[in-house]
């Protein structure tokens, strides 16, 4: 039994052994499969290394280069970028550069064993080299094919080039955000500094950033940034980059941020954003875009950039300041501002009463719900707890819908959602571009209230659908993009959808001129030529966070904006001040050699006689067709939505209800007075001439007039109605006899 037992043991080790060796020979066939694989495939164009960092190719709407692009971007060689530098990127992005050909196989392995145990495809492993590999030569897809041809460019780059050589590259292309690209740009930009004047916690910061430059860039996120920053320091030290003295003292400092900008990189702001609407359009990301050679042409006009800019410095403001231009007929954005990292699509703030015209008028106009004319009470008023109150906490009773928008009224704004409908307002502005949240289905969205605030392209989007006949289409920068063999891969089709009604949008159009010559956006009067405008003020108790104008014309719409740096600061500015003064300058200088074109009433829009007296009570009636000018107001109407009922007064003018009593002390007339009109009381003398006793004019209700007079011969009455036409003369009514 010993000895079997023994020679089954030794069999059993055999085939082991035996498998062990085929695994072995197997796995290295597969291995070393791979890695043929890897070294071949096809050719690479080296001559893309060299193109893909050069400066971001974007282009003016007159074809020229946008001046950022070129005055603020530097190449930096390899013998300009100190080691320290290069460390700080070898140590979070790749410490192995320096050994491996192109590949990383330990970060690969562990970075397949981490895929499998998580079963998606997140982490790739990849090197400088493929990183470098992937921005020039392909997608940003997450997919085994492309991960194996990155690897493989990845190998020939190594063959071609040398790793200084590829570190330069790589170092030159990189993104970090607020429109720079290469690292000798960032150290310029965020701290002020040459390259070699660098402390190990900024080379840190910048090696940190371009992991997602968007989160990172210490304009955007500073503390974000910081935190970043230290990491990267540590792995420094770890990977004996750095000592541990270094180490120490760089990780108790605080890094200052310049945000230097060159002098003539007023436009960055309209570039980064350009960018950032390219890279949504291509699904890639911003530090692709330039390595792939693509060329990006947008809408900026450079006439109108430093206009925007010098309106905004033209008035000191506390805070930040932002604005935005854009033209009606294609709703593109010739122009964009800001003295910080605006994000036209991210950076989003609460509205306040700028979202009036768009969320209560325009949509309860286009429903027939109210005109310009309809009175509205403006009262301290619970709207079932919600209870809203007027600036100042100032009254009017009522009010024209006109005037409440000019005025920029809290609670007629509130009545008007209230009967046009929430939810029919939600739906009016999510058809105007504006995107909201579940939240936001309440009466006080009629107040510009949201819960996640709305962004200054969507604001400006829905301005410029009332100035495009109530057309809507969303706001854009970038107009084409080619790529890098001149090929168009986009082109903007600006089309649009309805929005409003072209009725409803002329309406709250001419409501938003009053505004600007004598509402809330007077300031805007001098100009001169036909202008449409709202201000916008949001605050609490202890000040103002947000002022707003956002004003229009016949061809161009802008935003002006200053705001706290966040909700714990405030400004000393409200809508109808300094966002207003700029825009004035703004509209100014675009049309210092000619004025824009009138607003132009489409069809169906109707300028509709109403009887005076009846509208100051707060009743819409049509005039009666003899009615003179002074007894008319006129307003603008939908032909649709024409009040019905007409005023006679003045088709036949007489007196209504009279009643005569006589006693003792004489005669005494009673009747009902039309204000319309005015009232002769004539005695009729026999023998004599007559007497007139009362002229009653302009008085409404109840009149009572009393004669003594005692006479030999009985007296008689009459009454005679009548009113002024327009050029004085008398025009009589029906003469009543009462006696």
């Amino acid at each position: 039994m010993a000895r079997s037992g023994k020679k089954k043991t030794s069999k059993a080790t055999k085939i082991f052994f035996a498998l062990t060796v085929t695994c072995a020979v197997a796995v290295a066939a597969v291995i070393g499969g791979g890695i043929w694989y890897l070294h071949s495939g096809d050719d690479v164009d080296y001559t893309k290394v060299q193109t893909a960092v050069e400066p971001l190719k974007l282009y003016a709407a007159d074809g020229t280069e946008a001046a950022y692009c070129s005055a603020n971007y530097g190449y930096a060689s390899s013998d300009e970028i100190p080691e320290l530098v290069k460390n700080a990127f070898i140590a979070i992005e790749d410490k192995r550069f320096y050994s491996h050909d192109g590949i990383d196989y330990i970060r690969l392995a562990g970075a397949a064993i981490g895929n499998l145990r998580s079963g998606s495809f997140a982490e790739g492993g990849s090197t400088i080299t493929q990183q470098l590999a992937k921005n020039i030569y392909l997608s940003s897809e997450k997919s085994v094919s492309r991960k194996i041809r990155e690897a493989q460019i990845a190998v020939k780059l190594e063959k071609h080039y040398s790793k200084d050589q590829l570190l330069e590259y790589y170092l030159n292309m990189l993104y970090f955000g607020s429109g720079e690209y290469g690292v000798k740009n960032a150290a310029e930009r965020f701290f002020g500094k040459e390259l070699n004047e660098l402390t190990p916690l900024e080379a840190a910061m910048l090696a940190g950033i371009v992991k997602a430059p968007s989160n990172y860039n210490p304009i955007n996120d500073f503390e974000r940034s910081s935190e970043r920053a230290r990491l990267v320091l540590s792995l420094m030290y770890e990977q004996g980059m750095i000592d541990e003295d270094s180490y120490n003292s760089a990780k108790t400092q605080q890094i200052i941020i310049k945000n230097e900008l060159n002098e003539n990189s007023f436009d960055s702001v309209y570039v980064v954003n350009a960018l950032e609407e390219a890279c949504g359009i291509l699904g890639t990301d911003e530090k692709s875009i330039a390595a792939k050679g693509y060329e990006i042409y947008t809408y900026l006009d450079n006439d109108r950039q430093k206009y925007l800019r010098d309106a905004v410095l033209s008035s000191d403001s506390e805070g930040l300041s932002a604005a935005v231009s854009a033209r009606v007929d294609d709703h593109s954005i010739d122009a964009v501002y800001a003295n910080f990292a605006l994000s036209l699509d991210s950076f989003a703030r609460q509205s306040g009463s700028a979202l009036k015209p768009l969320a209560c008028y325009a949509p309860a106009f286009d429903a027939g719900v109210i005109s310009p004319a309809s009175v509205l009470g403006d009262e301290k008023t619970d709207f079932g707890g919600y209870s809203p109150s007027n600036y100042n906490d100032v009254y009017r009773g009522s009010v024209s819908a006109r005037e409440a928008l000019s005025l920029s009224l809290n609670v007629p704004a509130v009545h008007v959602m209230q009967s046009v409908g929430v939810s029919e307002s939600v739906y009016a502005l999510e058809k105007a571009g504006i995107s909201l949240s579940d939240g936001d289905d309440n009466l006080s969205l009629a107040l510009g209230s949201t819960e996640n605030g709305i962004n200054f392209k969507e604001l400006l989007g829905g301005y410029l659908t009332l100035a495009d006949g109530g057309s809507y289409s969303r706001p854009a920068l970038v107009s084409a993009i080619a790529d890098s063999e001149g090929n168009v891969v986009y082109r903007r089709n600006a089309d649009s959808a309805r929005a409003f009604s072209e009725r409803a949008a002329y309406l709250t159009t001419d409501c938003l001129k009053d505004c600007a010559a004598e509402g809330t956006a007077k300031k805007l009067s001098p100009l001169g030529f036909d202008v449409a405008a709202k201000t916008g003020t949001v605050g609490d108790e202890g000040g103002n966070h947000d002022a707003y104008c956002i004003g229009y014309t016949s061809d161009t719409a802008a935003l002006f904006w200053c705001g706290s740096d966040d909700y714990s600061s405030y400004i000393p500015e409200n809508g109808g001040g300094i966002p207003c003064i700029r825009l004035r300058e703004y509209l100014d200088d675009i049309y210092s050699d000619g004025a824009p074109k009138a607003f132009e009433a489409p069809d169906g829009v109707v300028n509709v006689a109403l009887d005076k007296a009846d509208y100051e009570e707060g009743r819409l009636t049509l005039a009666s067709d003899n009615a003179p000018e002074y007894a008319v107001t006129t307003e603008l109407f939908d032909s649709e939505f024409l009040p019905t009922e007409k005023n006679s007064s003045f088709d036949w003018p007489k007196a209504d209800n009279i009643v005569v009593s006589e006693d003792d002390g004489g005669t005494t007339i009673t009747f009902v007075a039309d204000p319309r009109l005015s009232y002769r009381i004539v005695r009729k003398n026999f023998l004599k001439k007559d007497d007139v006793i009362s002229e009653i004019t302009m008085t409404a209700g109840d009149v009572t007039v009393s004669d003594s007079y005692d006479g030999f011969f009985p007296s008689t009455y009459v009454i005679i109605p009548y009113y002024l036409d327009g050029s004085g003369c008398e025009v009589y009514g029906e003469i009543t006899a009462v006696k």
